[in-house]
């Protein structure tokens, strides 16, 4: 619900909805200068979960190159397994991996679609709005 093209389709109907996802951390300064370097090159289009998970993929593979100083697989593949990353965008703590290669250090918020689209409201240490509860009625929306 947090797409562009659920806010362009429904309009002020689709204000206010709440997903509960993986998402950018508002507050990490990483994240406020990839979002507004994003924003400035790609105008028509929305910084979201999809964005910080293909940065944090280039940021989690160059990492790793440079810790292995290598490029064999083996020497990658350690690398990869020793990653701990503790300055990153998306929300939760260090990108490492377990034993099964999942990042299991990060964290669901609640983003609510607002009038500037959507933002974090949930929890409250990382969010950058208020989230608006209740919600208005259909009829009083926009």
């Amino acid at each position: 619900m947090y797409e562009r093209q659920f806010a362009k389709t429904l309009g002020k109907f689709g204000l206010y909805c709440v997903t509960n996802v993986p998402w950018f951390d508002p507050t990490q300064d990483m994240t406020k200068t990839l979002e507004s370097a994003f924003t400035k090159a790609h105008p028509d289009q929305t910084f979201e979960l999809n964005t910080g998970f293909t940065y944090e993929g280039i940021l989690v593979a160059a990492d790793a190159h440079t810790r292995a100083g290598s490029t064999a697989p083996a020497d990658l593949m350690a690398a990869l397994r020793a990653t701990n990353i503790s300055e990153h965008v998306m929300t939760g703590g260090p990108i490492s991996f377990n034993e099964e290669g999942q990042n299991v250090q990060i964290q669901l918020v609640a983003v609510q679609n607002l009038a500037d689209g959507p933002r974090v409201v949930l929890p409250a240490d990382i969010a950058s709005d208020k989230p608006v509860f209740p919600m208005p009625g259909w009829r009083d929306r926009g």
